[in-house]
């Protein structure tokens, strides 16, 4: 699961492919975390290529998307959460699951 998105990066590099890297999610102090990487397309994250940018994004309390009712859920896929969570957000409005 990725997101497409097209992007320029402050040194005008573009890309159009979004990966999440990296969750960290703490349930008791209700708090997460992830990275998501730009990458120039699907194929250069395939092929092992840098990524071109990276966004975080921390979420507290009410605005965690990780809490003991959605991670007790069988068959819950925590990236799929970051994803939908990320895709809420205006700069990501037209963002295409890739």
């Amino acid at each position: 699961m990725a997101l497409r998105l097209r992007s320029v990066t402050k040194e005008n590099h573009v890309g159009e492919y979004w990966k999440i890297v990296n969750v960290n999610m703490n349930v008791v102090n209700r708090s997460s975390r992830i990275k998501i990487a730009l990458y120039e397309n699907r194929i250069s994250r395939k092929s092992g290529g840098n990524p071109l940018d990276y966004r975080q994004y921390t979420w507290e309390d009410l605005e965690n998307p990780f809490t003991f009712d959605t991670i007790n859920v069988e068959g819950m896929d925590p990236i799929e959460i970051a994803y939908n969570k990320i895709k809420s957000f205006p700069e990501w409005e037209g963002a295409e699951d890739s």
